[in-house]
């Protein structure tokens, strides 16, 4: 699917000016793309991740599970948006989320392995790295945040707001799951 890789190397270029056809000939060489299906999952939690997935086209949703076993969205990737944990990564440990198919998808993969050989080779694919952990940061800074200093209702309008088409693409039970509610107070949020 070369429409996948050249969507996701635009997106590097758009982040990365700096990065010259080497950088970006290195990191096309180990791409591949993969195509799942709603439900499919992408990475399971207590596994090490491999790669960093550039959605091209659908929706995942990573989630944990919590001590009663019940299923807890932590967060949602839309297009041009990275399915990784990235503490993960940088640490190369088992990732505490499952990342599964909400819908359809089209996804670039990119080995963590080289990514990191990308880092070490060309100095001017740090500044990339560098942002990608930025963007990631402060996706979950902002998710903390929420959590600590506004209430449900808050929350609600703050995600209706960061990410106004997601709301109909994904189940209320996942989104009151992810805001921290439950599914009686979402529906009086969505319907008041």
């Amino acid at each position: 699917m070369e429409a996948a890789i050249h969507a996701y190397l635009r997106s590097v270029q758009d982040n990365s000016p700096q990065l010259h056809s080497e950088e970006l000939n290195f990191l096309t060489s180990k791409l591949s793309v993969v195509k799942l299906h709603a439900g499919d999952v992408y990475h399971y939690a207590d596994r090490i991740p491999q790669h960093l997935g550039f959605v091209f086209r659908g929706l995942l949703k990573a989630f944990y599970r919590d001590s009663s076993g019940k299923e807890i969205s932590q967060r949602f990737i839309a297009e041009n948006g990275y399915a990784t944990q990235y503490g993960a990564f940088i640490s190369g440990s088992p990732s505490p989320y499952t990342f599964q198919c909400v819908e359809d998808s089209i996804l670039v993969n990119l080995p963590y392995k080289h990514l990191q050989n990308g880092f070490n080779q060309f100095p001017s694919m740090e500044r990339y790295g560098r942002l990608l952990a930025e963007s990631v940061l402060t996706v979950q800074q902002k998710r903390i945040e929420s959590f600590l200093f506004k209430n449900a209702e808050q929350r609600y309008k703050e995600f209706l707001h960061d990410y106004p088409t997601l709301e109909k693409r994904i189940e209320a039970s996942d989104l009151a799951a992810h805001l921290g509610i439950d599914e009686d107070t979402m529906r009086r949020l969505h319907h008041p």
